[in-house]
């Protein structure tokens, strides 16, 4: 939650033409609001590039799981 703002923030400003790619292997913890916020950029890709969820923690990627990030047709888990 205390960092949500700048994620969005950095989502905001990149190609929403091009992958996206998000390199959480330096993640240890993601709540609620950071699920949200990249479940927002997800979906307002549109098809665009797939958001790239690049080598995530075994925490984090179970988070991303539970939340059904890996399922979204526009993000990949890698």
């Amino acid at each position: 939650m205390a960092t949500v703002t700048e994620l969005k923030a950095a989502l905001q400003s990149v190609s929403r033409s091009d992958p996206v790619t998000l390199d959480l292997a330096q993640l240890t913890f993601i709540d609620s609001t950071g699920l949200h916020a990249i479940m927002e950029f997800a979906r307002s890709q549109n098809g665009s590039g797939p958001l790239i969820l690049a080598t995530p923690s075994v925490t984090a990627k179970r988070a991303l799981e539970i939340a059904g990030l890996d399922s979204h047709p526009g993000v990949e888990i890698s």
